[in-house]
């Protein structure tokens, strides 16, 4: 699949190994970019749900018609796929954040 980006904010960081290092860490940096490219292989977003890898899951409220994808413990990778949903090979990357509770703290953006 094709990644986008929702903002030019997240797309610089989710491209400079550094500075994504500096604002998640080794551990998570490393599961990020892990789930990225396993996203870039899939076929399309329904193939990618198929295999189940961070038990990718469909949001509601605020970030209805995003997925989250686990990266960790907290931190989730939020993605929307264009277009039909189950066909789509393009997929816009939101951000990572921490959802449980009340609000959203977002690591990236």
């Amino acid at each position: 699949m094709q990644i986008e980006y929702e903002t030019k904010a997240v797309e610089k960081l989710l491209i400079d190994i550094n500075k994504l290092y500096k604002v998640m860490g080794i551990e998570l940096q490393k599961k990020l970019k892990a789930t990225l490219n396993r996203l870039e292989a899939a076929e399309n977003f329904n193939e990618f749900l198929a295999l189940g890898l961070g038990k990718p899951h469909s949001l509601r409220g605020g970030l209805k018609g995003y997925y989250g994808i686990i990266l960790n413990g907290n931190a989730r990778l939020v993605v929307k796929p264009e277009g039909d949903f189950l066909d789509s090979n393009i997929f816009v990357v939101k951000g990572v954040c921490d959802y449980h509770g009340e609000k959203i703290e977002w690591i990236i953006p």
